[in-house]
């Protein structure tokens, strides 16, 4: 992940980039917050003929959906608090990632 001039993060989410071997080394602080931000933004919903990534409309489990949860499992979550996570963002309207309101 590199940042630019003007402060916008550049991030590298090409499947050559998701699908990083985990067992070469421990995520970072930076994988942790990607890994979370994919965990909800790429939601399952069902529909008639299946359930599909809110987002990318890919059948779900979505390939950043499948790569935030291993993430956050390689960093130490269990499944309740990925889904503690998720619950807390949707009822709070706030993303963890996001910078408190002050």
């Amino acid at each position: 992940m590199g940042s630019k001039p003007d402060g916008l993060v550049v991030v590298d989410l090409t499947p050559e980039a998701v699908d990083f071997d985990l067992t070469d080394r421990a995520p970072t602080e930076a994988d942790i917050q990607l890994a979370q931000r994919a965990v909800i933004v790429h939601h399952g919903e069902s529909w008639p003929h299946g359930d599909y990534c809110r987002n990318c409309r890919a059948p779900f489990p979505c390939r950043l959906a499948r790569w935030g949860r291993r993430v956050l499992t390689y960093a130490g979550y269990t499944e309740a608090a990925v889904a503690a996570l998720i619950a807390e963002c949707r009822h709070t309207g706030r993303a963890p990632w996001s910078a408190p309101s002050t």
